[in-house]
């Protein structure tokens, strides 16, 4: 069981002489309490583990960002960045800083093309959901996107977009975890006079884990490639 309580504070600038039409500096407080902190699974798990049966813990967390909204003619920023400080009452060796950073470019060229190009970045403390050890387990994430739809006929638009995205532990026992995925996707969409939509879409996915899995003797290495075939119906 988790509780949660927060509080935030934010502020809002014009800036109608910077480049951003819109500021949000922000600040928050938040305070937390798990009665399993790890997910230990029972008394004699957290026994060995921890060296008592007392499994819970609270933790205190500030955090501090900035958030940026901006339309420039036809194309839209938005962006979020903030840092955070959590400490735990008892379990102070996990104690640890985030940052998370995100942005993304809306853009227009014309009447006829469109889309996205966005990044991510995220490095906080990894849930102990399949690791039960009491060490700090940092998850760094990033990500990238792009996106385009081209309305080459009033009845016609065609979609295709690239992502991708990388995923590491620092906890050796969660190494095999760390991944890279790479997807590309492309489509057709028959647009109705009412705003209805329907379309198809042929995508391939590829996964890259640089660290095996063992069980036992065998070493198990997590490659893969997927590849789908979807339709929508996007109806008014």
């Amino acid at each position: 069981m988790s509780l949660a309580l927060g509080a935030c504070a934010c502020t809002q600038a014009a800036a109608s002489d910077g480049p951003f039409d819109v500021i949000h500096p922000y600040v928050g407080f938040t305070e937390s309490y798990d009665a399993n902190l790890l997910g230990l699974s029972n008394s004699t798990q957290a026994q060995q583990v921890l060296g008592t049966t007392n499994t819970a813990d609270k933790s205190h967390t500030e955090i501090g960002g900035i958030a940026l909204d901006d339309q420039i003619g036809l194309q839209h920023l938005t962006a979020d960045i903030s840092r955070s400080k959590t400490d735990f009452d008892r379990f102070t060796l996990l104690d640890y800083q985030a940052t998370n950073v995100q942005g993304n470019l809306k853009w227009n060229l014309g009447n006829h093309l469109s889309g996205n190009l966005g990044a991510t970045y995220a490095q906080n403390l990894a849930p102990y959901t399949f690791v039960h050890e009491l060490k700090p387990n940092l998850r760094e994430q990033k990500g990238a996107n792009f996106d385009a739809a081209w309305l080459f006929h009033p009845s016609w638009r065609a979609v295709a977009s690239i992502t991708g995205s990388q995923v590491q532990y620092d906890l050796t026992a969660q190494l095999p975890d760390n991944r890279q995925e790479y997807r590309v996707a492309g489509g057709l969409d028959y647009l109705e006079a009412n705003g209805s939509a329907t379309g198809i879409q042929l995508a391939r996915t590829r996964g890259y884990f640089p660290y095996p899995q063992s069980y036992g003797s065998d070493l198990i290495f997590n490659n893969y490639s997927q590849d789908e075939l979807s339709a929508k119906i996007d109806w008014r």
